[in-house]
């Protein structure tokens, strides 16, 4: 199944204040079903989420990336920021629309980001898996700007 990877907005923003430390916070990823409505330009904190999965074998809050690296290609130009595969065992869930990863380590749960399926999906007691694109969780194109 093919997912879109989509930025909240104002994450880069807090990324370059430094209220987001990739490498050193501990980031989540939460499932959310179609019920959620996602605005890039507007949701800035976990409360902002409405509809988290709920079910058999899911933990509200998500899971924590493991494993989680910072890269830069200098020949092409990408920062890739990448964790381990995210994995719910033997899960029963309704209408999951989104995996949406935010920072877990300050009182505001600060959303960095969300993935979107083509289609909701409805495990039954099966395992529920997240693989990361090679391209890792995010990536950003660094290029030139305006002087």
């Amino acid at each position: 199944m093919q997912a879109t990877a989509n930025w909240y907005h104002n994450a880069i923003l807090k990324i370059f204040n430094k209220e987001i430390s990739w490498m050193n916070d501990t980031i989540r990823v939460m499932l959310v079903t179609d019920s959620y409505v996602p605005d890039k330009a507007t949701h800035q904190y976990k409360s902002h989420i409405i509809g988290e999965a709920t079910g058999t074998g899911y933990t509200a809050g998500g899971v924590v990336l493991g494993t989680k690296t910072a890269t830069i290609d200098n020949a092409t130009g990408v920062l890739t920021l990448d964790a381990a595969d995210s994995v719910w065992v033997n899960v029963t869930l309704s209408n999951v629309k989104y995996a949406v990863i935010y920072d877990d380590s300050h009182s505001s749960d600060a959303l960095l980001g969300y993935i979107e399926l083509d289609l909701p999906v409805s495990p039954l007691n099966q395992n529920m898996a997240i693989e990361w694109h090679a391209d890792g969780v995010f990536s950003i194109t660094l290029g030139g700007g305006t002087v």
